[in-house]
């Protein structure tokens, strides 16, 4: 009798485990679908008024966080103030975390519904982690996707995150000496190296961020992305003979940002979009040298794609007023999200290549 009332028991606890396993799945299920819509269902609102002003130029931008809520609006502000007898309309389907793969799969849903004339394209930087091809991604729950979103950036980012979740609240000082420490256990940990530099950066010790930088380039020599930040450090610095140096080094190094599934997904872009008709512009990241991304195209190609080249006009921004006046944040080594003037910035330039390339104006 007594062991027939521990199995029930048993039983239950594991029947209770599960049942509270499955409240917390629904619950955060429920957490991600409003989270989520709540802001989509705003940037939708927007995008539909868009598209029912009757008579305009449709534009749709796509990108990932550097693109959505970012300077589409802008765009569409500036493309108007110039009156040149066209009412443009500026579709924001920028998606923070987003990647190309996703990007093309949603494609010709997005075409069809808004009907774009023209497309604004400045994508590539989350894909050093998206190698899923188009479709593998089935799963409707939102949670099952977050989770494998966590799954595929953890690899590359756990030792970082590790390091500042455990530390977030020490001192500049504490932080530099714990990393320091890491290094001494392992000299090729490059994070540390990262993480090391943007502080000495910060502190204005700049001979220290030149230093570390360089030291972590010995251990990874073919890195673009630390070779950037010693542009980047550069820059701060006001040396900018030797960033542009290390700016052109970081550019030969290597096609990281363009791997052989953005290149496959643009060129799916383009041809989706060459059968509809819809010209393509391409935009390069603010500070970003614009010929890798010409040359990921075939020489046909090339006439058919308007490209923005956004490298010297934030070069000579940041050079006159510093980082911070254009970017909130440097989340892709010698660039991140732009502030306000930033955005400003981006879209001006991007309105005047439009206007010049396609309307001639």
């Amino acid at each position: 009798m007594k062991a027939a009332n521990k199995t029930t028991l048993l039983h239950q606890k594991i029947s209770l485990i599960f049942f509270g396993l499955f409240l917390t799945i629904v619950i955060l299920e429920i957490g991600l679908r409003i989270g989520g819509f709540t802001i989509l269902s705003m940037q939708e609102h927007r995008n539909l008024q868009s598209i029912k002003q009757e008579g305009s130029f449709r534009i749709m931008c796509l990108g990932e966080s550097t693109t959505q809520g970012q300077y589409p609006a802008y765009l569409e502000e500036i493309l108007n103030k110039r009156n040149i007898g066209v009412k443009f309309s500026v579709i924001d389907k920028g998606l923070a975390g987003t990647n190309t793969t996703r990007i093309l799969c949603s494609l010709e849903d997005d075409v069809n519904k808004y009907k774009p004339h023209m497309i604004i394209s400045m994508i590539g930087i989350n894909d050093f982690w998206a190698d899923i091809p188009c479709g593998i991604d089935s799963c409707s729950l939102k949670i099952c996707r977050f989770i494998k979103f966590l799954w595929l950036c953890t690899a590359s980012k756990f030792k970082k995150e590790r390091l500042k979740d455990k530390n977030k609240n020490l001192s500049v000082f504490q932080k530099a000496r714990l990393f320091k420490k890491a290094l001494k256990s392992n000299p090729y940990d490059y994070s540390a190296y990262e993480e090391l530099g943007w502080i000495y950066l910060r502190q204005g010790k700049f001979s220290e961020s030149e230093r570390v930088f360089k030291q972590a380039l010995k251990f990874n020599p073919e890195n673009d992305r630390l070779t950037r930040m010693l542009a980047t450090a550069y820059f701060t610095m006001g040396n900018y003979s030797l960033a542009y140096e290390y700016v052109h080094i970081a550019n030969k190094l290597g096609n990281e940002y363009y791997n052989p599934v953005v290149i496959d997904n643009y060129h799916s872009i383009k041809h989706i979009l060459d059968k509809k008709k819809i010209k393509l512009i391409c935009a390069q990241y603010p500070n970003r040298d614009i010929e890798p991304l010409k040359k990921m195209f075939k020489e046909e190609m090339e006439g058919s794609i308007v490209f923005v080249d956004n490298e010297k006009i934030f070069k000579d921004a940041v050079r006159k007023e510093g980082y911070k006046e254009y970017f909130r944040d440097m989340f892709g080594g010698d660039f991140g999200h732009c502030t306000q003037k930033g955005n400003k910035l981006l879209a001006e330039n991007i309105a005047d290549v439009i206007l010049k390339e396609y309307f001639n104006k």
